[in-house]
């Protein structure tokens, strides 16, 4: 996960400093990022499902969990993107936004990398169970006040 996530990431970067890469690039990019999200949360829910013993998952309810955290990173996934396409472009030769340490760090939870992090502690049975329902937990909260926020900058958009 890690691995793919370093090779990923310096894909992005290596096409934003070499001026962009192409579309076919891009939306590859997003299908990859896609399949794999969707694939972790439902290996997740097959190893709950498998052996509910390890990870104290004996109750169906926790089957939901990983549906529940799937959900909402498919929607922010998509909500994100659908909303970069559909906002208001900035002004040709305007400043670009400066990146915020406030924001970065307030976003650390709903961050891949994170996500990744948990993932070290997949072997420990409960502590997995509980680190990924946190996780998923605030997924969720996430998802709701991206949306209230990307819905108040798509009303602003002239149609």
């Amino acid at each position: 996960l890690a691995v793919g996530f370093a090779f990923d990431s310096a894909d992005g970067q290596l096409a934003r400093l070499r001026g962009g890469g192409s579309a076919a690039g891009e939306w590859l990019d997003h299908v990859v990022d896609c399949a794999k999200l969707t694939a972790l949360h439902t290996c997740v829910l097959i190893a709950f499902y498998r052996f509910p013993e390890a990870y104290g998952t004996s109750g169906h309810g926790w089957l939901l969990v990983p549906l529940g955290f799937q959900f909402a990173s498919v929607v922010t996934f998509f909500g994100g993107l659908l909303t970069e396409k559909l906002k208001a472009k900035p002004a040709p030769g305007s400043p670009a936004a400066a990146p915020s340490t406030v924001r970065a760090v307030a976003l650390l939870p709903v961050d891949y990398g994170v996500f990744c992090l948990v993932f070290l502690v997949l072997g420990g049975g409960g502590l997995f169970r509980w680190a990924y329902a946190g996780l998923g937990a605030v997924a969720a909260l996430f998802l709701v006040a991206f949306l209230a926020k990307w819905f108040r900058e798509l009303s602003a958009v002239p149609r």
